[in-house]
């Protein structure tokens, strides 16, 4: 009876295994598939917000203790030192 049991045991093991991970497998594709929609919503927002931002001016942003050069004063100084 006990060798019985153990048979069972090895032959779950082998076979039962396998078969829960592939329904593992299965079931965390799904969700990542069900993720996609939401991925693929925000990706267009940012591409939406991305054109919006290119058609915009650009601006000077300046703040205390921090400047960001303008590119024409480079420009000048390279001139003035030749």
């Amino acid at each position: 009876m006990i060798l019985l049991y153990f048979i069972l045991g090895v032959l779950a093991v082998e076979v039962g295994m396998p078969i829960l991970e592939s329904l593992t497998e299965l079931l965390c594709g799904r969700i990542e598939s069900l993720k996609m929609k939401d991925v693929m919503i925000v990706t267009k927002g940012n591409l939406e917000l991305q054109k919006i931002q290119e058609d915009s001016e650009p601006q000077s942003t300046r703040c205390c203790g921090f400047e960001v050069p303008d590119i024409e004063e480079d420009d000048e100084e390279e001139e003035s030192e030749e």
